[in-house]
């Protein structure tokens, strides 16, 4: 006699039967997976530390320099727009106040636009306003453009430094955001001794156009 299957039994009484199991087969992983995603976004795209750092460190030099270069030239501007030595200080106070706007919109500029092309585009610019100084007939002028110096002038740092996070691996970072830091600190002196030194040879005219023809070169290395 046939042995009776649950199902049969149960369809025989009336009762719901069981629910019969799939017959699909289970899912088979090969265990192949995924290829990761190529990295991308800030920091793929990597820079050389030994070119990078220090060309940025004397495009620094230069650009905070401007700050400095005038205080051992106050004397000299004074007799040559026939002023007082307090009034010609003011192309330093000048210059601080462009510096100090500027700062206020270099940064988001700098998001916007890309970090390379602010830092080329106002050191380019800078080169220009700094040999016009040289040329100021006049305090009043002198003073203008002092101010547009320093307006340009503030789109390096925070460029640079955002450049600098992007493009170099992590372990390097520190080292050169303290490089460039440096740099800054060292404008302070460096600037008035070679404004000083090229004044004594020559003009103080020429310290100008001296600057933008090193902020001229450095860029280009850039």
């Amino acid at each position: 006699m046939r042995r009776r299957s649950p199902v049969d039994a149960a369809a025989n009484r009336g009762l719901p039967t069981p629910p019969s199991k799939s017959s699909s087969p289970a899912p088979h992983h090969t265990g192949t997976v995924p290829p990761a995603a190529a990295p991308s976004g800030p920091g793929s795209d990597r820079v050389p530390f030994t070119r990078t750092v220090p060309i940025l460190c004397v495009i620094g030099v230069l650009v905070v320099g401007q700050l400095y270069t005038v205080l051992p030239l106050l004397d000299l501007f004074a007799e040559a727009w026939s002023t007082t030595t307090t009034t010609a200080g003011w192309v330093v106070t000048s210059f601080g106040i462009g510096y100090a706007t500027g700062f206020l919109f270099s940064g988001p500029l700098a998001d916007r636009l890309g970090r390379r092309r602010v830092l080329v585009t106002g050191l380019a610019i800078t080169a220009v306003v700094t040999a016009s100084v040289a040329a100021a007939p006049g305090p009043a002028v002198a003073f203008a453009l002092r101010a547009l110096q320093g307006l340009t002038a503030a789109t390096f740092a925070p460029a640079a430094f955002a450049y600098l996070a992007e493009h170099l691996p992590p372990e390097r970072r520190t080292t050169a955001m303290t490089w460039l830091t440096s740099s800054f600190l060292a404008a302070g002196v460096l600037g008035q001794v070679l404004a000083q030194f090229i004044s004594d040879l020559t003009s103080w005219r020429v310290v100008g156009v001296a600057s933008r023809r090193a902020s001229t070169t450095a860029r280009a290395g850039s």
